[in-house]
C-alpha cells in the first residue's frame, strides 16, 4: 500500500501521469509472463501470486482520488474480481505498439 501512496502522491504532485504508472506495472507484468523459463516451470496458482501486487497496483492507480487510494481489502476484491488465470498473450496484447515505444522511451 505504501508504494500505492507514493504513486498517488506523484501524480498529484504532476510528477507522473496514471497512465505512465499504469504502462510501467503491464511492462512489469509482461517482463514475468514473457519469460518463458520462469513461467512455464510455476503452477497458475504461483503465478497469480507473483502477478497479484501487480495488479492490485494498477486497480489502485487507475481508482485513485484526490489524494486517497481505496483500503487494501477493497483493491484486493476488486483484483481478485477481475482477473482471470494468466495468460501471456492477453498481457502482451493489452499494451499498444505505441505503448510500448511510450514505455521504452520512459524507462531508457
Amino acid at each position: 500500500m505504501a508504494v500505492a501512496l507514493i504513486n498517488n502522491l506523484l501524480v498529484h504532485k504532476g510528477l507522473l501521469a496514471v497512465d505512465y504508472i499504469d504502462i510501467a506495472l503491464r511492462k512489469s507484468e509482461a517482463n514475468f509472463t514473457g519469460d518463458e523459463c520462469t513461467y512455464e516451470d510455476m503452477p497458475p496458482a504461483s503465478r497469480d501470486a507473483i502477478c497479484f501486487p501487480i495488479r492490485l497496483l494498477q486497480i489502485g492507480n487507475n481508482s485513485q482520488g484526490e489524494f486517497d487510494i481505496l483500503p487494501f481489502s477493497e483493491l484486493a476484491k476488486m483484483c481478485g474480481q477481475t482477473t482471470e488465470p494468466l495468460q501471456r498473450s492477453k498481457v502482451k496484447a493489452a499494451m499498444t505498439l505505441s505503448e510500448r515505444r511510450l514505455t521504452f522511451r520512459c524507462f531508457e
